[in-house]
């Protein structure tokens, strides 16, 4: 990554300091601020005064503050090779007369509303600064216009992360967290997040009024969702937000150390997610939709990280240099080893997804087995509770036959019988009413169980209906269980390998220069995105100007025919990028043509506002430097 620095010299009815850029330097023609290439370890401040020096002639005393920082193309020519570029802010009492060296070939002192044209897009970006309120501001960071951080009216505007969605691992509670995107990635959420303060670290308990005001440095301004990267992209799979940062040390600190974030989330008893356990004796937890967002903390590694190392803090200064060094560190890794560790990570997730698999279908059996036992306890207490009935009337039928066993002994006793024949013949009478009532019960005894069996049929029918329901509504919920949990495990996000990233780098470099004819930003590969998506992507974004192919689904092709529709699809963009009708209103986009002379001319068109009538004349150059120096 390139560091550069110049100075916006401000005077007080806001003349500005403009110098033309000659042909033999970068952007020719256009209008700059003084300023330059950082050499050695130079600060960025030393790098703007050194360089004042040597294109104006000397650099006015003062107090300078960092105004922008903006990460573009070095050259026109050359939109892969970023440079980061940071404009000092130095007001002055009035104009000064500059010594131009060979790098320029005029200056001027223009108002910042009607700058000279054509001008450098980094200098667009600083002027437009100063009629950005802080919404506006916070928008251009989310789009990656202006770098994270930028002080605004003394705060700082930071790019944090909110929240991902898919899967992450919680190491404190050993579980794995599943974060469904149709719940968060949506307008509510957005809404919600836009109220959330933003604290250091996660106080022990709930954050209450001592733990506001001891923790708080921030509040959250503009939420939107973006790409891993953090900027900002509707097909992105996090929450992002531009936040305010008050506390000078936390400024400071996050400056130097990059840091992380964790969202505060609590969940109402009706919506807790549902929380399943894996063979290993890991959980899997999915969430539902929480019921209160307390608020975002700034620690020094986040769950959402994927234990990759802290990135919810976009940091563009200390993204760039950690890229410059990984990739240093990739171009001498092997492909084999990339290829490798691809095919190790895919066998991963098959056997994560097999694992999950044989669980959801070991619960079914267990919760099937259970049903069972239940079942044959409800029969074995109706069958105790039969035979404790029985056992009663039986015992209350005895004492009645002895009772009038007793009496009719005595009765034939009294008669005259002998005690022995009387208690003979009394048996014999229990005997016959007992066969009697043995007769008639074997008749009611029939016509219940005919009655038993009637009600047993439809009470087991009825348990059938039941039972089959039940069974149903378990099987589809397993079901949708099973491809909820497939799908989020297959999902799980992975780094791209080394040769994937070669890959897509080589396709943005090729898709760069369409999308800069047409004044746009070639869209970046995502963390975990294949080649192959991405140059479906890149496509959709022109395909609109191809005639031949605007209607094709461009993911259904082959790769011959998605080759050959590539090709097609950048030409008309190119040659659509010549044409003013179809731009916006306001769109400037350059266009480089040569002279009879063998001059360079870069053009600036477009279609202008309809304030343009209304805009004082624009400054042209007092004064050009016709000496060149030795």
């Amino acid at each position: 990554m390139t560091k550069a620095a110049g100075i916006l010299f401000l005077t007080p009815d806001k003349q500005a300091l403009f110098l033309k850029r000659s042909e033999t330097s970068d952007f020719p023609g256009f209008w700059c601020f003084p300023g330059g290439t950082s050499e050695s370890d130079e600060t960025p401040e030393q790098t703007a005064v050194r360089e004042c020096v040597e294109e104006v002639g000397h650099c006015p005393y003062g107090k300078r503050g960092i105004w922008l920082t903006t990460t573009s193309a070095l050259t026109p020519d050359a939109p892969s090779s970023p440079t980061e570029f940071t404009t000092f802010l130095q007001r002055i009492d009035a104009p000064f007369e500059p010594t131009l060296n060979d790098e320029h070939t005029g200056y001027a002192w223009a108002d910042i509303a009607t700058p000279p044209e054509p001008l450098h897009p980094g200098c667009r970006v600083a002027l437009d600064k100063f009629s950005m309120n802080e919404m506006q501001a916070a928008k251009a960071i989310a789009a990656g216009i202006m770098n994270s951080p930028q002080m605004f009216s003394g705060f700082a505007l930071w790019a944090i992360r909110i929240t991902s969605t898919g899967t992450a691992y919680r190491a404190a509670l050993d579980e794995m967290a599943y974060r469904d995107p149709a719940i968060w990635l949506t307008p509510e959420t957005l809404e919600r997040v836009a109220a959330l303060p933003v604290i250091i670290d996660h106080p022990e308990g709930n954050l209450n009024s001592q733990e506001f005001a001891s923790r708080t440095v921030g509040t959250v301004q503009y939420a939107y969702i973006a790409d891993a990267s953090g900027v900002q992209n509707i097909d992105g799979p996090d929450i992002w937000a531009v936040v305010r940062i008050y506390d000078t040390d936390t400024i400071n600190f996050l400056a130097k150390n990059q840091w992380s974030t964790s969202p505060s989330v609590h969940f109402g008893s009706q919506d807790l997610g549902e929380k399943i356990t894996l063979e290993n004796g890991k959980t899997v937890l999915v969430e539902g939709n929480p019921q209160l967002m307390c608020h975002i903390a700034l620690v020094k590694n986040g769950v959402w990280d994927r234990q990759n190392g802290p990135s919810g803090v976009r940091t563009d200064s200390q993204n760039a240099s950690r890229k410059d060094k990984a990739a240093m560190t990739e171009e001498e890794k092997k492909a084999a080893e990339a290829a490798a560790a691809d095919k190790a990570r895919r066998d991963a997730e098959g056997e994560t997804i097999d694992r999950v698999l044989k669980h959801l279908d070991a619960m079914s059996k267990r919760m099937d087995a259970m049903e069972a036992d239940r079942k044959r306890e409800d029969a074995q207490r109706r069958m105790d509770a039969e035979r404790a009935e029985w056992e009663r009337e039986d015992a209350a039928s005895c004492a009645r036959d002895d009772a009038e066993e007793a009496v009719e002994r005595k009765k034939y006793c009294d008669e005259g019988m002998d005690e022995t024949a009387a208690m003979d013949k009394a048996r014999s009478s229990r005997r016959d009413r007992m066969k009697a009532r043995r007769d008639a019960a074997e008749t009611d005894e029939k016509k219940a169980e005919r009655e038993a069996a009637a009600k047993k049929e439809r009470e087991d029918a009825a348990r059938r209906d039941a039972d089959l329901s039940d069974l149903r509504a378990r099987a589809e919920a397993i079901s949708k269980d099973r491809d909820k949990f497939a799908h989020a495990l297959a999902h799980v996000p992975m780094p791209y390998t080394d040769a994937n990233y070669a890959i897509m780098a080589d396709t943005q470099a090729v898709y760069d220069a369409p999308y800069q004819a047409l004044g746009q930003r070639c869209p970046p590969p995502h963390m975990y995105e294949e080649p192959m998506g991405y140059r479906v992507r890149c496509a959709r974004g022109l395909q609109g100007h191809s005639k031949a192919w605007k209607a094709v689904d461009l993911a259904a092709l082959q790769e011959p025919a998605l080759v050959v529709a590539e090709g097609q699809i950048r030409a008309d963009a190119i040659i659509a990028s010549r044409s003013t009708s179809d731009m916006p209103e306001g769109a400037m986009i350059p266009r480089q043509r040569t002279l009879d002379s063998g001059h360079h001319v870069t053009e600036w068109v477009g279609r202008t506002t309809i304030f343009k009538a209304f805009a004082p004349p624009s400054m042209r150059a007092i004064r050009f430097n016709t000496e060149r120096r030795a």
